[in-house]
């Protein structure tokens, strides 16, 4: 779970960072956003022989457990993007873990968010 370029660098607490940063632009104080968290099958499989607790303490669920995780993982974007000094009530936050060789996989988050952009669309303009 660390840089390969930085061995004492957590890529999750930098990617995080990084997205606290970019939610913080007053670009984005009115844009819902979609999160796409890639290499879910690396995450998987590092599960299995890595505990979550011991690059985030705070962690609390069961170990081994891919779900547990994700939703952990998930729930740290979804506190720093509604935690945000920066966020309007209207603002939301949609998150994939994806898996970019994985075809089907991004074809159904493809008609989600196709789905969700053009229903947004569709109420702001008062068709629905």
């Amino acid at each position: 779970m660390f840089l390969a370029e930085c061995k004492t660098k957590n890529r999750t607490e930098e990617s995080l960072q990084l997205f606290q940063t970019i939610i913080g632009y007053p670009w984005f104080e009115n844009s819902s956003l979609i999160l796409f968290l890639n290499k879910k099958d690396i995450f998987a499989e590092k599960v299995m022989f890595s505990n979550i607790v011991e690059y985030f303490p705070q962690y609390r669920g069961p170990q081994q457990d891919v779900k547990e995780g994700k939703d952990f993982i998930a729930s740290l974007y979804q506190a720093a993007f509604y935690d945000s000094d920066n966020v309007s009530d209207d603002r939301k936050l949609f998150i994939h873990f994806t898996c970019a060789t994985d075809t089907e996989n991004i074809r159904i988050i493809y008609d989600n968010l196709k789905e969700t952009v053009l229903g947004t669309n569709m109420e702001e303009l008062n068709l629905v």
